[in-house]
């Protein structure tokens, strides 16, 4: 009985609510509420989508954590790739020129972030 009562109430004051708000207020509320709905399945992204979406957002600004990069923030020694020790780790190294790390389509995959780019990543695995 008291749950049917808790109810009718919830359900007259939503009513009321709606009743006596603006136009822009109830568009407000639906905004907000289909937001709501459509970005609750964002805090259940596994973590291995957001290392990639991260990765390639570094990749595609330039700003990825580099041995140049870490180098020019003194946070690490050398600025050489590690891999091919012939020019400066950058992310233009990484992914047009290293020949252990060269990245077919270049900056057009990881503008496009498909299949080949997750898969570069997860095999080279950049620390980036």
């Amino acid at each position: 009985m008291a749950a049917i009562f808790k109810m009718a109430v919830v359900t007259l004051v939503i009513t009321m609510t709606l009743v006596s708000a603006t136009p822009v207020e109830r568009e407000r509320r639906f905004i907000r509420k289909t937001l709501k709905s459509v970005f609750s399945g964002a805090k259940k992204v596994a973590g291995k989508v957001k290392k990639v979406f991260t990765r390639r957002n570094r990749l595609r600004t330039r700003h990825a954590k580099t041995a140049y990069m870490l180098h020019k923030w003194k946070m690490k020694g050398s600025p050489m790739c590690e891999r091919c020790s012939k020019d400066p780790e950058t992310t233009y190294h990484i992914i047009l020129n290293c020949p252990a790390t060269k990245l077919d389509g270049g900056y057009e995959t990881v503008q496009k972030a498909d299949k080949d780019l997750v898969a570069w990543i997860n095999k080279y695995n950049p620390e980036l």
